[in-house]
Formats: C-alpha cells, sequence, structure tokens
C-alpha cells in the first residue's frame, strides 16, 4: 500500500532505456486491478515486460507474459529461448481469461471498486477521528491496509516492523476481532484485504462498524506509543 513517490517510476523508466536494460514491472496483485491496463496504465509509465496472474482468469490457475514484440518474438517456438508451460494455452483458462477482460474494458468494476473503497475510508478515518488512536488506514484500488502507529508510511522500511513482524500484539488482536465478527482478512505478514465486485456498501459498513468498535475498545492501547517504540509526533 505504499505507492511510487511522483517521479519514480519516471525515472526508473528513463534510466533502464539509457543502460539499455529491460524494465519488467510485476502486475500480480496491480494488473486488471488499478484499471484495465494495470499500474502502468495508472501512472502512465510502460515496462518492456509485464507478468500478470490468476486475477486475469478470476481465480482460475492462468499467469501472462507480455511486453514489446521485439522481447516476445525472442521467445518460443518463433525465437531461441525455451518458453512453456504444463498448461499453457488451457483452453477453459483461456476463455476464462478473454471474458474477464471483455468485463473489465467496461469500466463498471473499477467505479464500483473506487466507490467502495471511498466508503471504506472516508468511515475508517472517522472513527480513528473520533477515538484520536494512532492508526492509519490506507486503500487503492479495492486493497486496503491499517497501520498501527502514526508514524509516516512512505517507504519499505517504514513498515517493515510490521510486515516482518507476525506476532504484532495489536494487529493480531484486530485480525482476531474481524474474524469473530465473520469478516475474513487473509493472514499476511501485515493487515491487508481485497474488496471484490462481490462485495457491497453492506459488507463495507459492517467492516466500518467491527473497525470502530476495536478502536473503543482498545483505546488506551492505541493512544500510547506502540510496540515499535514510536512515540507521539512533536
Amino acid at each position: 500500500m505504499v505507492l511510487p513517490e511522483p517521479g519514480f517510476l519516471e525515472t526508473v523508466r528513463q534510466a533502464c532505456t539509457n543502460a539499455g536494460v529491460v524494465l519488467i514491472f510485476d502486475e500480480i496483485i496491480t494488473g486488471f486491478r488499478h484499471a484495465p491496463g494495470g499500474a502502468q496504465e495508472r501512472f502512465g509509465v510502460t515496462p518492456d515486460l509485464t507478468t500478470l496472474g490468476k486475477a486475469i482468469g478470476n481465480g482460475f490457475p492462468i499467469s501472462v507474459l507480455c511486453g514489446r514484440a521485439d522481447i516476445m518474438d525472442r521467445l518460443g517456438p518463433k525465437g531461441d529461448v525455451l518458453f512453456a508451460g504444463t498448461f499453457a494455452g488451457h483452453t477453459l483458462n483461456a476463455a476464462v481469461a478473454l471474458e474477464v477482460t471483455r468485463i473489465v474494458l467496461d469500466g463498471a468494476i473499477h467505479r464500483h471498486l473506487a466507490e467502495l473503497g471511498r466508503r471504506l475510508t472516508t468511515g475508517i478515518q472517522r472513527a480513528i477521528d473520533e477515538t484520536g488512536a494512532r492508526v492509519q488506514v490506507r486503500e487503492s484500488a479495492g486493497v486496503w491496509t491499517m497501520y498501527f502507529t502514526d508514524a509516516p508510511i512512505r517507504r519499505f522500511r517504514d513498515f517493515v516492523r510490521f510486515a516482518m513482524d507476525k506476532e504484532h500484539p495489536i494487529q493480531r488482536a484486530y485480525r482476531g476481532w474481524l474474524l469473530e465478527r465473520g469478516i475474513y482478512v487473509h493472514p499476511h505478514y501485515m493487515i491487508r484485504g481485497f474488496l471484490t465486485g462481490a462485495h457491497t456498501e453492506t459488507d463495507v459498513d459492517r467492516l466500518v462498524e467491527a473497525t470502530a468498535e476495536f478502536l473503543v475498545a482498545h483505546r488506551d492501547q492505541l493512544a500510547v506509543p506502540d510496540a515499535t517504540g514510536v512515540g507521539p509526533p512533536s
């Protein structure tokens, strides 16, 4: 949930071009979610190669490598680089991917995710403001997270203390709190949830309400320096 600083991707693109280096974007998560053209469409930076995953098949087992024609032409059977897979070209998976692509190009799913994302962040931020909890909520393209600190989160090193600590007490308590209320958040190294086209405003409101109740119930722990030792801003 740490988006690139303005100009970062553009600088990387130019540096790779100048050095004759192939720029590859891993869009396993961002592809199709940020836009029909992925994060590269959203940020306006085009890599030389892109990897896509099961999102293109709505969960069906499929993966995609795509990119510049002169690079792709090096792959077999046309080129001299072996490129193969057990399920390469699997008929059912390819058919699903084509249908998912057709649906995604309509744009309705992205408008739906954007609206749900705004509803989620607005509701949780209101609860944070009302309780004074030292917590941050972030959301982008339907992916949301909670940082249990008020320290700035701008790069990997800022949140690695959470990402590498599966036993962060408040983080673990929040995940358990949601689970007890029928809301499942996959146990990544940190809190990270995914909104989908199947979710509704009612689902989001349920999450917001549960989060607000958690912040109230844990007000004392969230109003003092957290487990990382980061104190209140000066």
